[in-house]
């Protein structure tokens, strides 16, 4: 009788685990507009994760005051349990090992440049005048439906094992031409803003990109394939008479001492990615992943507001040291637009394609 006894008990405890197994089912994966998380652990424990965020800058560079505010959006929103350690100025390698890093899991996240050297069509982001100011600026690249966000995150996401999660954007500023101390201008301001009079004589500085020579040969210049590296001597030493490539505050850190002018030609706005490595946020409970991510997309906001202001101060720090910063009227700038994208967006054809030009045009043609 004993052993029946203990038999019946033995089946009741069966059930009875059985039973509690079955109400901790994993929680379902959660989605937003940038990811869908895949992890299915619980964040019902104690334990600590530690993530590591690479960026290209230090502070007081808006790029990395970003990467920190978030990293302290997401200690609070999480309570804790997911940390994020930044490492600025390149210390875990620059923008493209980085980014091999990232697809491969070894570095968990980064706020760095995206580089078309993975894919071509990353250069998306270098085409000319999709926007003209901060505000269409935030209504092309806030909108993660849209079709340039969409086009620049497949575009990154494609490369290697697919490993890499585009989660948002931060804005390096409009760019525009600074002219080395010793050239002489010869044309009025209105003639240097537009584009069909020709500037043959002022051979401009343009990084080895396709995109970027059509740029300044658009504007009416004259084209030099020149790297970041060489600039500075060559325009204190006259081999070249400006560079496109810059906004108003790296040119007053980097290249001041060299420059009497700064047009602000506003052709286009350097973006830098917001990275994951999907690896990396797999091994989170599926909650915190969510909370990483959600931290990404409201932390563009505030990097736009932010970086809209480090340029204001940026052109007043131009002005202060004494270098003349030449704005062109709204009504130049929409003509200048307008006759940029006649000259310069039929040759792109080619390199993007016309399902994304046209893609392209649509969206600019929305923002009206």
């Amino acid at each position: 009788m004993k052993k029946v006894i203990a038999l019946l008990l033995a089946v009741c405890m069966v059930f009875v685990l059985v039973a509690c197994g079955a109400s901790t089912a994993a929680p379902a994966a959660t989605t937003t507009t940038t990811t869908t998380t895949t992890s299915t652990a619980s964040s019902s424990s104690d334990e600590v994760y530690t993530l590591r965020l690479a960026t290209q800058v230090a502070q007081p560079n808006p790029l990395a005051n970003s990467a920190y505010r978030f990293a302290d959006a997401v200690a609070e929103k999480t309570g804790g349990k997911v940390k994020v350690d930044v490492y600025p100025s390149n210390q875990l390698g620059d923008y493209t090992s980085v980014f091999e890093e990232l697809d491969l899991g070894t570095i968990d996240l980064a706020w760095i440049s995206a580089s078309s050297a993975f894919n071509p069509m990353i250069d998306v982001q270098g085409i000319p005048y999709i926007f003209e100011n901060w505000d269409q600026a935030r209504a092309i690249w806030l909108d993660q439906d849209g079709f340039l966000f969409k086009t620049y995150k497949e575009a990154n996401e494609s490369y290697g094992n697919q490993n890499v999660l585009v989660m948002g954007v931060v804005p390096g500023g409009f760019l525009g031409i600074c002219i080395a101390k010793d050239t002489k201008i010869d044309y009025s301001d209105a003639d240097m803003f537009a584009p069909g009079v020709a500037k043959k004589d002022l051979l401009i500085r343009n990084p080895s990109m396709d995109v970027a020579a059509m740029i300044v040969n658009g504007l009416g210049f004259n084209s030099f394939n020149l790297s970041w590296s060489e600039l500075y001597n060559a325009l204190q030493t006259g081999v070249v008479n400006g560079a496109y490539g810059a906004g108003a505050g790296t040119v007053y850190t980097d290249l001041r001492d060299v420059v009497s002018a700064f047009y602000d030609f506003r052709y286009l706005m350097e973006m830098m990615a917001m990275y994951a490595s999907k690896s990396s946020l797999d091994k989170l409970p599926a909650d915190l992943a969510q909370i990483v991510v959600d931290c990404a997309v409201a932390e563009q906001a505030l990097a736009f507001d932010e970086y809209e202001e480090f340029e204001k101060e940026g052109y007043n720090q131009l002005k202060d040291y004494g270098i003349e910063v030449i704005y062109p009227t709204d009504e130049q700038m929409s003509a200048m637009a307008a006759e940029m994208r006649d000259i310069v967006w039929p040759q792109l054809y080619d390199l993007f394609g016309e399902d994304t030009m046209t893609g392209i045009r649509a969206q600019v043609e929305g923002l009206k």
